[in-house]
């Protein structure tokens, strides 16, 4: 007894007419293949008869495209790190020290 139904060998005979039609198979191996749908007596082997063939009779791109290569891009202007001013940073850590030094003699005094 199979285990499918009826009208499953329909649907791939007509994939595999289809098939036929757009040239996908020639005369013989459609012939062949129609001779192993009337004789699968599983569905598993009439998924095999059409797993090489499109499943909804679009054809497959006949070509891959090549894979666009990235070209090497420099960062824009505005992502550069800044250099740093290192004067400017000196003088921003003395004054930082100092009125560190001032806080902590006010603390003292009082």
């Amino acid at each position: 007894m199979s285990d499918f139904r009826g009208n499953d060998r329909a649907v791939v005979a007509s994939a595999l007419a289809r098939a036929r039609a757009e040239g996908r198979l020639t005369d013989a191996e459609y012939e062949e293949r129609l001779n192993s749908v009337n004789a699968a007596e599983t569905y598993a082997a009439l998924v095999a008869l059409t797993g090489d063939l499109p499943a909804d009779g679009h054809a497959p791109p006949t070509a891959r495209a090549a894979p666009r290569r990235l070209r090497p891009t420099t960062p824009h202007p505005s992502h550069q790190p800044k250099p740093v001013n290192h004067q400017r940073l000196v003088a921003g850590v003395v004054v930082a020290a100092a009125c560190l030094a001032a806080y902590a003699l006010l603390l003292l005094a009082t």
